[in-house]
C-alpha cells in the first residue's frame, strides 16, 4: 500500500510542526518560557505561593487542621477561580470510619491494644479532617480507652498529647497536599483555594496513601472526581486531572532509544509495508470524555476558559527528554496508535485512515488510496519527529 509516489510520501516523514511557524497547532501545548507559541512541549509553569493547610480563621494560634473555610481570594488570572462544593459530610465521614474500622473492634474489656489496633487509632487521629481533638471526641464512643489520649500516648497531660498528635496530623496532610499541588498545577489554577484544599481533604479520606512512594498519591484523583461528583464542578474537571496525571506518569517512564528518519530511510520503501515499530515506553493514549487540552492551554496561557463540549477526545501524552507533551488525536489517529501498540505493521497502520477518505464509497479509487497514504505518512512522520518510535522490530 505505501508504494505509491514513494519519494513524495517519504518527504512527509519530516516533523510536521517547525519552529518557524507563527501559529501553534490548536491541540498542542507549548513551553511557558517561549514567547512565540510554536512548540508543543509543555513544562510546569511558575506556581504562586501555596495555600496553607490551616483550616480555620487566620488569627488562630493553635495548629488547626485540614478543612478550609471561605477566605478572601485575589483573582490572579483572567478568569475567576471556580468554586466547587464539598461532598456531603455524612458521606465523607462514613467512608472515613470505614477506613479506620478496626477501632470498632476495640471492645470494652480494656485489654491492652495490639499493634494493629494502635495503628488504626493513630491513623484515625492523624487523618481526621478536623484534627486530633475532634477525632478524640468522635472515637471515644468506639473505644473507652480513647476518652483520654494520655492513656496510650506518652505525654504529661492531655493538652500536650493533643499537641503531639497535631504535629503528625499537620505534617501528614501538608506533605501530601503540597505534593498533589505540584502534580496538578492546572487544577490548582482552575479552582479557588478553598475548593482545591477541601477536594484534597476528601480525596485523601477516600484514597489515603498506601504506597511507600508518594509519586502514586495522585493516581486515583480523576476516578475520585467521576465517582463522587461535587456540586458545581464542571464536567471537564476529571478529564483535566486525567490529562495532568497522564502527562506526569510519562515523566517517570524509562529512557529509550529514538528511531530517526535517517535510520528509516536506509530501508527500501517497498519493505515499509510489513515493518513493525517499537513504541516509546514514555507515551500513552488517554481516552477522555471532553477536549480538556483546551482548558489546559487556557489555564497555561492565562486566557478565558473556552466552552467545552461533551465529546470523546483521544489524547496522546509523551515525554521527550525532560519535556512533557500532549496532542489531541482524531479517531483515525487514535485507532492507528492502538494498532502500533498491538504490534501491527505499517500497512495496517495506513489502513486506519482509509475510512476518512473513502467514506461510504464502495469503490477504492487510486485517488482515495493516495490520499489515505498521504494522511498516514503525515501522521507517522509527525510521531517520528516527536521521538515516539524506538526501533524497527524484527520481522
Amino acid at each position: 500500500m505505501p508504494s505509491h509516489n514513494t519519494e513524495d510520501n517519504r518527504a512527509l516523514l519530516h516533523p510536521a510542526h517547525t519552529t518557524d511557524k507563527t501559529e501553534p497547532p490548536h491541540h498542542l501545548a507549548h513551553t511557558p518560557e517561549q514567547t512565540n507559541p510554536t512548540h508543543h512541549h509543555a513544562h510546569t509553569s511558575e506556581q504562586t505561593d501555596p495555600p496553607y493547610h490551616l483550616a480555620h480563621t487566620s488569627e488562630q494560634t493553635d495548629p488547626p487542621y485540614h478543612l478550609a473555610h471561605t477566605s478572601e481570594q485575589t483573582d490572579l488570572w483572567t478568569h475567576p477561580p471556580l468554586h466547587i462544593g464539598r461532598l456531603p459530610e455524612e458521606q465523607i465521614y462514613a467512608i472515613f470510619w470505614q477506613q479506620v474500622g478496626d477501632l470498632g473492634n476495640a471492645g470494652a474489656e480494656h485489654t491492652a491494644p495490639n499493634l494493629r489496633k494502635l495503628q488504626a487509632r493513630f491513623m484515625a487521629h492523624i487523618r481526621h479532617p478536623e484534627g486530633p481533638e475532634i477525632a478524640k471526641a468522635h472515637t471515644a464512643g468506639l473505644d473507652p480507652e480513647l476518652q483520654r489520649l494520655q492513656n496510650w500516648i506518652a505525654a504529661p497531660n492531655e493538652d500536650f498529647a493533643i499537641q503531639r498528635f497535631s504535629i503528625y496530623a499537620n505534617a501528614y496532610f501538608t506533605r501530601l497536599y503540597d505534593i498533589l499541588r505540584d502534580f496538578f498545577p492546572r487544577l490548582v489554577e482552575a479552582l479557588d483555594e478553598d475548593s482545591f484544599q477541601n477536594l484534597i481533604v476528601d480525596y485523601l479520606i477516600v484514597y489515603p496513601s498506601t504506597h511507600p512512594s508518594a509519586h502514586l498519591i495522585g493516581e486515583h484523583l480523576s476516578d475520585f472526581l467521576r465517582a463522587y461528583p461535587r456540586p458545581n464542578a464542571p464536567h471537564w474537571l476529571p478529564d483535566l486531572v486525567a490529562l495532568e496525571w497522564g502527562r506526569l506518569e510519562q515523566f517517570c517512564k524509562p529512557d529509550h532509544p529514538i528511531l530517526t528518519q535517517a535510520e528509516l530511510a536506509a530501508y527500501p520503501p517497498e519493505s515499509w509495508g510489513e515493518m513493525r515499530f517499537g513504541l516509546s515506553p514514555a507515551c500513552a493514549l488517554l481516552h477522555l470524555q471532553s477536549p480538556a487540552y483546551r482548558i489546559w492551554l487556557a489555564l497555561h496561557d492565562k486566557t478565558p476558559l473556552p466552552p467545552i463540549p461533551h465529546q470523546e477526545s483521544p489524547t496522546l501524552v509523551w515525554r521527550s527528554g525532560f519535556s512533557l507533551s500532549h496532542e489531541s488525536l482524531t479517531s483515525s489517529e487514535a485507532s492507528a496508535f492502538q494498532m502500533l501498540q498491538s504490534g501491527a505493521d505499517f500497512n495496517t497502520f495506513c489502513g486506519c485512515f482509509l475510512a476518512d477518505e473513502a467514506g461510504e464509497q464502495q469503490e477504492l479509487t487510486q485517488e482515495i488510496l493516495q490520499r489515505t497514504i498521504q494522511k498516514a505518512y503525515t501522521c507517522f512522520g509527525r510521531w517520528l519527529g516527536y521521538g515516539l518510535f524506538t526501533e524497527i522490530l524484527p520481522a
